[in-house]
């Protein structure tokens, strides 16, 4: 997770859900107040879920974690390594 200011990292950390059921996933981003997720894949069920959460997510991203959030934040939306 990252906190982003102005385009710029600002504070970060690793979290890990175990959860596998969706709706307890979506619940614990949504108590977490994550803005934004960006994913590998995502099914149109979780996605919608997410979006009614007020969670915009951006499915299709690949590559080192580090690498794809420093494309993202330069607004390039589809990013494969």
């Amino acid at each position: 997770m990252v906190n982003v200011e102005e385009g710029k990292i600002i504070d970060h950390k690793t979290v890990e859900i175990r959860q596998t059921n969706p709706l307890h996933r979506a619940r614990i981003l949504s108590v977490w107040k994550v803005q934004q997720l960006i994913c590998g894949g995502i099914d149109d069920f979780s996605m919608r879920m997410l979006n009614g959460l007020g969670i915009q997510v951006f499915p299709w991203f690949s590559g080192e974690a580090q690498k794809v959030l420093e494309k993202f934040l330069n607004q390039e939306k589809k990013y494969t390594e």
